[in-house]
């Protein structure tokens, strides 16, 4: 996460501005007694601004998995070896957005108060990137087999001729 001055809203769950008391959402709070909710203001000066990591994490994932294929293409690397490191990158990529993304549900709907919220959401984004890249290496493995699957599927559906 970068600082930057600008105008942004701040950490509103509900993505609100300027909610009005008693507000939409459990995390209401009002310290400056404005009478509008401290989360949905938008505020201006210095701020952490979420500037997710897109493209640098495909490419150091793409550059990785080339780089562990060419061991395993020089024998250098087993590929059963090869396809645990990627499945267990995919399982904690899979793990850290899964579990952040039940607290940030749990914070919306039921009041959870995170000390951390914007770090949860950034970090959720950021393995919910990773786990995507990870997931269409895995999906490449499996190619012949989603490809066999669909082609049986069509020829079931084909009407018997007599």
């Amino acid at each position: 996460m970068e600082k930057n001055n600008f105008s942004f809203l701040s950490l509103c769950p509900l993505v609100l501005i300027n909610d009005p008391y008693p507000g939409q959402c459990v995390r209401y709070i009002d310290t400056n007694k404005n009478g509008f909710c401290d989360y949905s203001q938008t505020l201006t000066g210095t701020a952490v601004s979420n500037n997710y990591h897109l493209f640098p994490i495909l490419i150091i994932l793409t550059l990785l998995y080339g780089v562990s294929a060419l061991l395993v293409n020089k024998k250098l690397l087993d590929l059963a070896t090869h396809r645990k490191i990627w499945n267990i990158l995919l399982l904690v990529s899979f793990l850290v957005c899964g579990i952040s993304g039940i607290l940030l549900i749990l914070q919306l709907n039921f009041g959870l108060n995170l000390p951390n919220y914007a770090g949860i959401l950034f970090d959720h984004v950021e393995f919910g990137i990773a786990m995507t890249a990870v997931a269409f290496f895995h999906i490449l493995w499996h190619f012949n087999y989603f490809k066999n699957l669909l082609r049986s599927k069509r020829n079931h559906s084909l009407p018997v001729q007599q």
